[in-house]
Protein backbone atom coordinates (compact mmCIF):
# COMPACT_ATOMS: atom_id res chain seq x y z
CA UNK A 1 0.00 0.00 0.00
CA UNK A 2 1.85 3.47 -1.10
CA UNK A 3 1.69 6.25 1.29
CA UNK A 4 -1.55 8.27 2.05
CA UNK A 5 -1.94 11.65 2.86
CA UNK A 6 -3.43 12.49 6.42
CA UNK A 7 -5.82 15.43 6.35
CA UNK A 8 -8.03 17.35 8.76
CA UNK A 9 -10.59 19.65 8.00
CA UNK A 10 -11.12 22.21 10.77
CA UNK A 11 -13.69 24.28 11.54
CA UNK A 12 -13.35 26.90 14.22
CA UNK A 13 -16.39 28.35 15.99
CA UNK A 14 -17.05 25.58 18.21
CA UNK A 15 -14.32 22.91 17.55
CA UNK A 16 -11.49 25.29 18.20
CA UNK A 17 -13.98 27.80 20.06
CA UNK A 18 -16.32 26.33 22.09
CA UNK A 19 -19.10 27.96 24.02
CA UNK A 20 -16.86 28.29 26.86
CA UNK A 21 -13.93 30.45 25.51
CA UNK A 22 -17.19 33.32 24.97
CA UNK A 23 -17.43 33.02 28.96
CA UNK A 24 -13.54 33.89 29.37
CA UNK A 25 -13.01 36.15 26.56
CA UNK A 26 -16.78 37.31 25.96
CA UNK A 27 -17.66 38.19 22.69
CA UNK A 28 -14.76 38.74 21.36
CA UNK A 29 -13.44 35.12 21.55
CA UNK A 30 -14.43 34.39 17.37
CA UNK A 31 -13.35 38.02 16.20
CA UNK A 32 -10.10 37.86 18.04
CA UNK A 33 -9.88 33.76 17.51
CA UNK A 34 -9.18 32.71 20.98
CA UNK A 35 -8.92 29.30 20.74
CA UNK A 36 -9.53 26.54 23.74
CA UNK A 37 -5.98 25.24 25.03
CA UNK A 38 -7.65 21.93 25.22
CA UNK A 39 -8.64 21.60 21.86
CA UNK A 40 -5.58 23.29 20.63
CA UNK A 41 -3.39 20.71 22.41
CA UNK A 42 -5.75 17.61 20.59
CA UNK A 43 -5.27 18.84 17.37
CA UNK A 44 -1.71 19.48 17.66
CA UNK A 45 -0.79 15.82 19.03
CA UNK A 46 -3.85 14.31 16.50
CA UNK A 47 -1.08 16.25 13.39
CA UNK A 48 2.04 15.01 15.38
CA UNK A 49 0.56 10.99 15.96
CA UNK A 50 -0.85 10.69 12.47
CA UNK A 51 1.03 13.24 10.15
CA UNK A 52 -2.30 15.19 9.19
CA UNK A 53 -1.99 18.55 8.40
CA UNK A 54 -4.53 20.76 8.95
CA UNK A 55 -6.86 22.32 5.86
CA UNK A 56 -9.19 25.14 7.35
CA UNK A 57 -13.26 24.85 6.45
CA UNK A 58 -14.44 27.44 8.27
CA UNK A 59 -16.11 30.78 8.00
CA UNK A 60 -13.06 32.31 9.30
CA UNK A 61 -11.38 30.86 6.12
CA UNK A 62 -12.58 34.43 4.57
CA UNK A 63 -9.86 36.48 6.81
CA UNK A 64 -7.35 34.62 4.66
CA UNK A 65 -3.64 33.84 6.28
CA UNK A 66 -4.75 35.79 9.71
CA UNK A 67 -6.10 33.33 10.07
CA UNK A 68 -2.95 31.09 10.16
CA UNK A 69 -1.40 33.76 12.23
CA UNK A 70 -4.03 33.66 14.72
CA UNK A 71 -4.09 30.13 15.10
CA UNK A 72 -0.02 30.13 15.13
CA UNK A 73 -0.66 32.31 18.07
CA UNK A 74 -3.12 30.28 19.65
CA UNK A 75 -0.60 27.47 19.86
CA UNK A 76 -1.11 25.48 16.49
CA UNK A 77 2.00 24.72 14.96
CA UNK A 78 2.54 25.93 11.92
CA UNK A 79 4.29 22.91 10.36
CA UNK A 80 0.88 21.14 11.13
CA UNK A 81 -0.35 23.26 8.38
CA UNK A 82 -1.26 22.16 4.43
CA UNK A 83 1.81 23.58 3.04
CA UNK A 84 -0.12 25.04 0.13
CA UNK A 85 -4.47 25.77 -0.42
CA UNK A 86 -5.11 25.67 3.77
CA UNK A 87 -8.04 26.64 3.33
CA UNK A 88 -11.09 25.31 1.33
CA UNK A 89 -13.40 27.67 -0.43
CA UNK A 90 -16.17 27.82 1.91
CA UNK A 91 -18.43 29.77 3.09
CA UNK A 92 -17.96 30.75 -1.12
CA UNK A 93 -19.26 26.97 -1.19
CA UNK A 94 -22.03 26.91 0.49
CA UNK A 95 -22.29 23.18 1.93
CA UNK A 96 -19.33 22.31 4.14
CA UNK A 97 -19.65 19.05 2.39
CA UNK A 98 -18.83 20.17 -1.03
CA UNK A 99 -16.20 22.66 0.01
CA UNK A 100 -14.00 19.36 1.52
CA UNK A 101 -15.13 17.37 -1.99
CA UNK A 102 -13.94 20.66 -4.07
CA UNK A 103 -10.52 21.23 -2.09
CA UNK A 104 -9.63 16.81 -2.46
CA UNK A 105 -10.65 17.46 -6.20
CA UNK A 106 -8.42 20.17 -6.77
CA UNK A 107 -5.44 18.39 -4.99
CA UNK A 108 -5.94 15.36 -6.66
CA UNK A 109 -6.93 13.72 -3.96
CA UNK A 110 -9.07 10.16 -3.60
CA UNK A 111 -9.57 7.07 -1.54
CA UNK A 112 -6.75 5.43 -2.93
CA UNK A 113 -3.90 8.46 -2.21
CA UNK A 114 -5.45 10.29 1.27
CA UNK A 115 -7.06 9.51 4.42
CA UNK A 116 -9.05 12.98 5.99
CA UNK A 117 -11.58 13.32 9.08
CA UNK A 118 -13.33 16.65 9.60
CA UNK A 119 -14.18 18.41 13.16
CA UNK A 120 -17.55 20.84 13.09
CA UNK A 121 -20.25 21.52 14.82
CA UNK A 122 -22.64 21.15 11.56
CA UNK A 123 -23.46 17.73 10.46
CA UNK A 124 -23.02 17.76 6.78
CA UNK A 125 -23.71 13.81 6.47
CA UNK A 126 -20.58 12.00 5.68
CA UNK A 127 -19.05 9.23 7.28
CA UNK A 128 -15.62 10.84 8.30
CA UNK A 129 -17.09 13.70 10.20
CA UNK A 130 -16.62 14.17 13.49
CA UNK A 131 -19.14 16.36 14.92
CA UNK A 132 -18.57 18.61 17.62
CA UNK A 133 -20.62 19.97 20.19
CA UNK A 134 -20.37 23.63 20.03
CA UNK A 135 -20.49 24.43 23.93
CA UNK A 136 -17.64 21.30 24.33
CA UNK A 137 -15.15 21.58 21.58
CA UNK A 138 -12.89 18.81 20.84
CA UNK A 139 -12.36 16.28 23.36
CA UNK A 140 -10.27 13.48 23.55
CA UNK A 141 -13.10 10.88 22.60
CA UNK A 142 -13.24 12.96 19.14
CA UNK A 143 -9.12 11.79 19.29
CA UNK A 144 -9.80 8.78 19.57
CA UNK A 145 -12.57 9.00 16.23
CA UNK A 146 -10.13 11.03 14.35
CA UNK A 147 -7.57 8.18 14.84
CA UNK A 148 -9.09 5.80 13.62
CA UNK A 149 -10.24 7.49 10.60
CA UNK A 150 -6.78 8.83 10.06
CA UNK A 151 -4.83 4.93 11.05
CA UNK A 152 -6.88 2.63 8.79
CA UNK A 153 -5.12 -0.19 10.15
CA UNK A 154 -1.46 1.42 10.34
CA UNK A 155 -0.92 1.44 14.22
CA UNK A 156 0.56 4.50 15.76
CA UNK A 157 0.49 5.51 19.25
CA UNK A 158 -2.84 6.52 20.59
CA UNK A 159 -2.87 8.88 23.16
CA UNK A 160 -4.57 8.21 26.81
Amino acid sequence: MSKKERLIFLDIDGPMIPSGCYVAYGYEASYNRKYSPICVAIINRLCHETKAKIVFNSTHNMSGYDLIDDSVREGLKFGHMYKEGSFTSYPRVENRKDAINLWLKKHDYNDSNCLWCAFDDVDFQHSNLILIDFDVGITLKHYHKAVKILQKGNPITILG
